[in-house]
């Protein structure tokens, strides 16, 4: 399995423009999250979560429950931010506070401790929220795009050919990664492994791991250059991220929190093939595209969006939303959601087109 830094930055700008599988008109570039873009908590099916905060935007495909002192858009003040909850199936929400408008699609158990207000910069009332009977977001569309990016990132990372050494030490083995303009560097010792990414492109990194690399992973260390955006691929249909500390240039993120969270703010982490992802006692450093998976988050927080196929747990969404070399997505067009060969032929057509590009260039 290669693990790889691709420089694809100057070949996105060369492709037309597309839609990704759902009528969003989606222009050439790196990274686009279309519809769930300006989500803290993006959720394609059901939703469960107790006693946790969201600090931005939150939308639910499916049924959703929030119990035990939940919020919803705790940090977003004035007005301008649309609906902050939207929730596509049944809703059920019990002592906590929604910091904005929201929109319910079908039934509706709100308690009476439950609240819906906006506030100004000095945190006092501007008015109540309101609450609307509808669905301003197109899950089913949002779920194709999400899907066939996921995909298509997958697909660019596993398309480059890497080179790889191992060696061993004292029972210890030491595996380095090098494709193009990379190197990442696994020390392993037991099971516990410590990995190391350095990125040298100035635009766009990318980068391949395997769940099971990660699921062992004690030490996490990323270094790239300034607004340099970071992919990180991860195999597996079995994947996890606990325990581990996140560190940017050897600085560890415990220690500089908010520091790290604007560099974060460029890292985004791509399970493409991943069914099922556990989140457990980790301050992960980045956002997450799980389009596929169940993903169970409890004890630690997210500092990005967080876009999943299925939510449920107790871990907290910080307002540091992922703004890597990415293009603006346009509002929806009239166009019809493509079959699924068009999708699966958008995802072969880009990496044929890579294949193409580093052909002539060798």
């Amino acid at each position: 399995m290669s693990h790889l830094l691709v420089r694809f930055g100057q070949l996105a700008a060369t492709l037309p423009v597309v839609a990704f599988g759902m009528g969003y008109a989606t222009q050439a570039g790196a990274v686009s999250l279309g519809p769930a873009a300006e989500y803290n908590v993006f959720v394609l099916g059901d939703f469960n979560q107790t006693g946790t905060d969201t600090e931005g935007k939150l939308a639910v495909g499916g049924n959703a429950s929030f119990t035990d002192g939940f919020a919803v858009g705790m940090l977003l003040r004035g007005e301008g931010h649309g609906d902050v909850l939207v929730v596509g199936g049944d809703a059920t929400l019990s002592n906590g506070k929604v910091y904005g408008d929201a929109a319910f699609a079908a039934n509706q158990a709100i308690a009476s401790n439950v609240g819906f207000e906006i506030l100004d910069t000095n945190h006092q009332v501007i008015r109540q929220g309101n609450i609307t009977q509808g669905k301003p977001v197109d899950f089913a569309a949002a779920g194709q795009h999400l899907r066939t990016l996921s995909a298509s990132l997958h697909a660019q990372a596993q398309a480059v050919t890497t080179t790889k050494e191992v060696r061993e030490e004292w029972g210890n083995r030491f595996t380095t990664i090098t494709g193009n303009t990379t190197k990442t560097d696994f020390e392993q010792y037991g099971n516990s492994i410590l990995t190391k990414m350095q990125g040298f492109d100035s635009k766009l990194n990318i980068f391949n791991i395997s769940a099971a690399e990660l699921s062992n992973t004690k030490y996490f260390d990323i270094t790239a250059p300034e607004d340099a955006t970071v992919l990180i691929n991860v195999t597996g249909e079995v994947a996890s991220m606990s325990g581990f500390n996140f560190f940017f240039n050897g600085e560890n993120c415990n220690s500089t929190q908010m520091q790290c969270r604007g560099k974060a703010q460029n890292v985004l982490f791509n399970f493409s093939e991943a069914k099922s992802l556990d989140l457990n006692s980790i301050s992960i450093m980045g956002s997450i595209l799980a389009p596929n998976a169940d993903v169970k988050f409890n004890n630690g927080h997210i500092n990005g969006n967080l876009i999943a196929g299925s939510l449920s747990g107790n871990g907290q969404s910080n307002l540091h939303l992922f703004k890597g070399d990415h293009p603006e997505t346009s509002e929806p067009d009239a166009e019809s959601v493509p079959e699924p060969g068009t999708v699966a032929g958008i995802v072969l057509s880009l990496t044929a087109f890579g294949a193409s590009r580093r052909k002539k260039a060798e």
